[in-house]
């Protein structure tokens, strides 16, 4: 199996890891998720960007996916929105890995 090495957490290998989905609408409560699932100890966090308010502004959107890296530091972050090269953001098998 490969693996993917994200932020140093190897997926592919060792110990299934939990990744906690966000699918909250407004910024302020996908904050308020990734703040939680940080405490629960979460090893990954996928932002669902096609559930949040700022879907279709792609402006908006990429301030909303900027907040929630910063919030959640060094885990990774994952989301289901479409590749952006012009930011960094590269795609594995339909999943999104941002810097």
């Amino acid at each position: 199996m490969k693996t993917i090495n994200v932020r140093g957490v190897i997926l592919g290998e060792g110990r299934t890891k939990i990744i906690c989905p966000v699918v909250d609408t407004a910024l302020d409560a996908a904050l308020a998720t990734v703040e939680r699932a940080k405490r629960l100890h979460v090893d990954a966090i996928e932002y669902r960007a096609d559930w949040s308010g700022n879907v279709r502004d792609t402006d908006k959107l990429m301030h909303d996916l900027r907040c929630v890296r910063e919030c959640l530091g060094e885990r990774p972050l994952m989301s289901r929105s479409a590749p952006c090269p012009r930011v960094g953001i590269r795609s594995c098998r339909g999943m999104s890995i941002l810097p």
